[in-house]
């Protein structure tokens, strides 16, 4: 065999190796613009990989922050319009009263209306849910903060009756209705004990958005608003109590209802400071989330057009090989001789 029958078998070798090399690569880049990534694996990024994993991992616990603060905003939405509503109901059965007052004779009878139509809006309010989770129960969210308040109606009735009647005096009304308990109230037993809801929204921020039916704004609401739906005039011939304890009463009911929405303002405060908060991380999250996504991109997202221009520069490697090799099929060892 010649000198130049070897060379040309080594050339030969040497370029169907680079064929299979060509080949490769071309297959490479039909996956690239396929996948629009650069490799498939994380060990294709080399020294970038740990790296690339890391940036996952951050942006999956961002994300499940982002469904979080998602989900609570939704619900902190609801409790703040839930209070504002009930503060409304309590501003109508002020003016109510109010109105009444000035007129100088009162009709009892409207305030009563306004009473108990409010009360009924208000325990709808108080029992405020997200599917099946009762808001202004804290921990207790599976069980009905505010149970019923038929009860506390009943409760008034009497308190009223028996100041009517002489059973006990104007002051020891007020201190019974003052010193309502819970369960008196209507409220669930086990509210007292539910502890505070906090949700992780971020590595180092726990938001509370616990509002609870047991506050007491929400509790002097309850019980002027029951007033309200049972307060009577006296009968001068019949009754103990006087036009003017009636007066005072009245001034009761509005001043219980005021102290009500003032304090349930005050508990709405600290919740918007606490959405305030939550509105700020979703900022934060929701930029750490495009920063790191924009990232993990640069390094794993696959540029169509170069791969396109690389996929064009190949193709014309690939046929300039196969010509190449075609000249050197034809070049038959008998030449060589």
């Amino acid at each position: 065999m010649t000198f130049n029958s070897v060379s040309l078998l080594g050339s030969s070798i040497t370029q169907s190796g680079r064929l299979k090399s060509l080949n490769v690569e071309l297959q490479d880049l039909q996956r690239q613009l396929a996948s629009q990534k650069k490799h498939e694996t994380y060990s294709g990024f080399r020294t970038d990989a740990f790296r690339i994993q890391d940036m996952h991992e951050q942006t999956s616990r961002l994300q499940v922050y982002g469904q979080n603060i998602k989900r609570v905003e939704t619900r902190m939405n609801m409790m703040l319009d839930s209070v504002e509503q009930m503060r409304t109901l309590g501003n109508q059965i002020q003016d109510s009263i109010l109105t009444q007052t000035r007129e100088g004779d009162v009709n009892v009878e409207d305030i009563n209306i306004v009473g108990d139509m409010n009360l009924s809006f208000l325990y709808d309010l108080m029992n405020v849910k997200d599917g099946d989770r009762y808001l202004l129960a804290g921990t207790d969210s599976e069980n009905q903060p505010l149970e019923d308040i038929n009860g506390l109606v009943e409760s008034m009735n009497v308190e009223i009756s028996n100041w009517l009647d002489g059973t006990q005096t104007y002051d020891q009304m007020i201190t019974n209705i003052d010193n309502l308990s819970n369960e008196a109230l209507g409220l669930s037993t086990t509210l007292s004990s539910a502890g505070a809801v906090t949700v992780k929204v971020d590595d180092n921020v726990n938001i509370d958005y616990s509002l609870k039916a047991d506050e007491q704004g929400f509790k002097d609401m309850l019980k002027g608003f029951a007033l309200a739906k049972a307060l009577k005039q006296p009968d001068e011939a019949v009754d103990i109590g006087t036009k003017d304890e009636f007066q005072k009463l009245l001034t009761y009911t509005s001043n219980l209802v005021g102290s009500g929405v003032d304090k349930a303002k005050n508990s709405s405060y600290r919740l918007s400071s606490q959405y305030n908060l939550l509105k700020n991380i979703k900022e934060q999250n929701t930029s750490d989330t495009g920063m790191l996504q924009g990232l993990i991109s640069d390094k794993e997202d696959a540029d169509p057009t170069e791969v396109v221009i690389a996929l064009q520069g190949m193709q014309s490697q690939l046929t300039a090989s196969y010509e190449v090799t075609r000249i050197m099929s034809e070049m038959s060892l008998v030449n060589f001789l």
